[in-house]
């Protein structure tokens, strides 16, 4: 079976507030999905955007993006207790950028007489290309009194050339009629902002900003909704 989907294409956003601040942009998405048999089915996502914003007054940031990106995913139930998943996702994100502001000179750590702007600077960001790869496994055990699944998902940036690995496990434990216990623990990252690791303006030796999530928490499910309690 096979399911097809695009979504309208001409969404518009336009935003202002006190501080001069605008975004706008256009998106477009399309996605397919086919089930090879009871067992196996693929997934396709493909989404672009363009996106326009004006940031400041005084200090001001003008940014044209072209945003690509698309996930490919196939699952498949090996046996009746095991199913597995792998996938891949690719972000491509052609951009440029001026800036025109107050250069900041160091905060933490300096003396007073030290802090302050040293001057304005002025910055343009031709035509550039950001490439961020990213591939990611998952594998589920579902047994009669515990669920447990385990992932693994490793990320490429271009603009700092740095890979990323993010190891993550959830667990599931039915204690009862309608009654579990659910903990997860993982490692979660994201790449520094495109401004902020251009070679132009911001430093390429950034490093992708981690953060480690866990949670513990307790569902119920009556005959009839949905109780949870974390």
């Amino acid at each position: 079976s096979d399911r097809f989907e695009i979504e309208d294409p001409s969404r518009r956003l336009d935003s202002s507030a006190g501080i001069d601040f605008m975004t706008r942009f256009s998106l477009f998405h399309v996605g397919w999905e086919h089930r090879f048999d009871e067992r196996t089915e693929v997934e396709f996502d493909l989404q672009y955007g363009l996106v326009r914003y004006d940031v400041g007054a005084s200090t001001s940031l003008t940014a044209l993006l072209h945003q690509v990106h698309g996930r490919a995913e196939l699952t498949h139930r090996a046996t009746q207790h095991v199913s597995l998943g792998a996938g891949v996702d690719v972000s491509v994100t052609p951009f440029r950028f001026h800036f025109s502001g107050e250069t900041l000179r160091q905060r933490e750590g300096a003396t007073p007489e030290a802090m302050g702007t040293s001057g304005r600077v002025s910055a343009d960001q031709e035509w550039t290309t950001a490439n961020r790869p990213a591939a990611f496994i998952e594998s589920t055990f579902d047994f009669p009194v515990v669920r447990v699944t385990l992932g693994l998902r490793t990320d490429y940036d271009s603009l700092i050339r740095r890979w990323n690995l993010d190891p993550r496990m959830n667990v599931a434990l039915r204690m009862g009629p309608g009654w579990q216990m659910r903990g997860g623990v993982g490692l979660f990252s994201q790449p520094p902002e495109l401004e902020e690791s251009s070679r132009v303006l911001g430093n390429p030796d950034l490093d992708w900003v981690h953060s480690m999530h866990s949670s513990l928490g307790f569902q119920y499910q009556p005959s009839e909704g949905n109780l949870r309690v974390s």
